[in-house]
């Protein structure tokens, strides 16, 4: 973030390293949740161990029994299984390793075989921004905060408020002029278990290359129960005001606590494609009926779903980094669309129907990875569905 201000698409003037952006760069030694090269083919991120089919799959792990995955478990480490230097380090720190990740297979309805790999926690890097919005310039001389200055990896539930003593801590003077801003790192969390929170509702992207791109925008809405998932690890410095000087008077700037349902949020996605979603609407609101197009990849697929409970809506929503295009919909037998339709990432197509029967979908996709490839793509398609429906009003 310091160095490379030319690939962050938000704007800022000053960043402020302190023992907490140390700690950053400790976490960013570790190659497994940082899928950030280039190439889909990055080392340290390839599939696990592939099996022909799910019963070859049960028959070599008895341990899942009819789950498609397990709590992850110290003999994972000790066997060096897990990869992840960063998870590593938070086990030999005392966490329990099976609130850090799952061993999961997955049957990719995608395409691909079933295939095993560890499903783990994301770091986040939360940060305070203090931004000039005045016609005049302001000097920043200080902050009020408090600190906690531990270096281990053991971790805590994050609560979204931290009890720490605060006191002022004075700083040289910084002036920002009107629309400069000071960046401070503040916090290392690491995110839910279930998905990574990709849904936006203000989003700004930059494609980094042609495989990869970066977001920035207004994250809202998250559920509580993933807002009760986050972990706290490493040092944290809690900023509960900034000491301003401006026109000639000294003022306090109060900041809020960190609320992760409510933050902006900076992230990087793969431009992976996979397929559409299809929900219907039941009386008792949308369920998920399942993927379409799966094999559609630059060509005309067919999928059919048979829906058993009565619904009165059917909608086909984009949820990945690609464009698919839907050339017939039909359902009970009657075609639904008289022309094609054309659907970027956060687009439906909502139909009105009655009873039940078999919904008939045509169509094709287009993306630059044409399908998921490692686990982090799984990851990614799952989340971008998940915080989808998270996110919609009524949405399951």
């Amino acid at each position: 973030m310091e160095g490379d201000k030319e690939r962050v698409p938000y704007s800022y003037t000053y960043f402020t390293p302190n023992f907490v952006s140390d700690f950053f760069n400790e976490v960013l030694k570790d190659r497994s949740p940082f899928p950030w090269q280039n190439s889909a083919s990055a080392v340290g991120h390839e599939w696990g161990t592939d099996y022909d089919s799910m019963d070859d799959f049960r028959r070599a792990n008895p341990e899942f029994g009819d789950r498609h995955s397990r709590p992850l478990t110290k003999s994972d480490f000790d066997a060096g299984l897990v990869k992840s230097d960063l998870m590593r380090r938070c086990v030999a720190d005392g966490v329990a390793p099976e609130v850090l990740g799952t061993y999961e297979v997955e049957e990719n309805g995608c395409g691909g075989n079933a295939s095993t790999h560890f499903n783990l926690r994301r770091p986040y890097f939360v940060t305070v921004q203090i931004e000039n919005t005045s016609d005049h310039d302001i000097v920043i001389n200080g902050m009020l905060c408090g600190s906690r200055r531990s270096r281990g990896f053991h971790s805590s539930l994050y609560k979204g408020k931290l009890e720490l003593d605060q006191t002022e801590k004075p700083q040289p003077p910084l002036k920002l002029t009107p629309g400069e801003s000071l960046v401070v790192p503040v916090m290392c969390l690491l995110g839910p278990l279930a998905f990574d929170d990709y849904h936006l509702d203000v989003e700004e992207m930059a494609y980094l290359s042609d495989e990869l791109a970066q977001s920035f925008g207004l994250a809202v809405g998250q559920p509580r129960e993933l807002v009760d998932d986050y972990l706290l690890i490493g040092p944290v410095l809690q900023v509960s005001a900034f000491q301003v000087e401006s026109n000639g008077g000294q003022h306090q700037i109060p900041l809020h606590d960190f609320d992760p349902s409510h933050c902006h949020l900076w992230y990087r996605s793969w431009l992976v494609g996979s397929c559409p979603h299809l929900y219907g609407l039941t009386a008792v609101g949308w369920s998920y009926l399942g993927e379409v197009l799966s094999n559609g990849y630059l060509a005309v697929d067919e999928t059919r779903i048979n829906v058993s409970e009565p619904i009165s809506k059917l909608r086909i929503v984009e949820t990945d980094f690609e464009t698919s295009c839907l050339t017939y919909i039909e359902f009970q037998g009657v075609p639904l669309i008289t022309e094609h339709a054309h659907l970027e990432r956060g687009e439906w197509i909502e139909l009105s129907v009655r009873g039940v029967g078999e919904v008939v979908v045509k169509g094709w996709y287009d993306a630059a990875i044409p399908r998921p490839q490692i686990d982090e793509h799984l990851r990614q398609q799952r989340s971008l569905r998940l915080s989808y429906e998270a996110r919609v009003s009524g949405m399951l």
